[in-house]
């Protein structure tokens, strides 16, 4: 699946690829890609060209059997919590 960038964005994996392939200087490319040299070094050092996750890594949720959903959903009605 690819990423789907916000109108705005700045570096697409297109442009992260420019970066890691350019052997201009890091100021040039900068100033050229209108982006900041500290991103210009982030990507070049980058091993990829897509956006990490945001989320958490390892979600923390347990399984409930469906007595215990029936029971919790009970609950969360008599007491109206989300």
């Amino acid at each position: 699946m690819g990423n789907i960038y916000h109108a705005h964005a700045k570096t697409t994996a297109r442009i992260r690829e420019e970066i890691q392939d350019s052997p201009e200087m890091i100021a040039r490319l900068a100033h050229r890609l209108s982006l900041n040299p500290k991103t210009i070094l982030y990507w070049k050092q980058a091993n990829r060209v897509t956006d990490t996750r945001s989320g958490p890594q390892h979600l923390q949720s347990t399984v409930l059997t469906p007595e215990e959903e029936q029971l919790m959903c009970e609950f969360r009605r008599q007491t109206r919590f989300a």
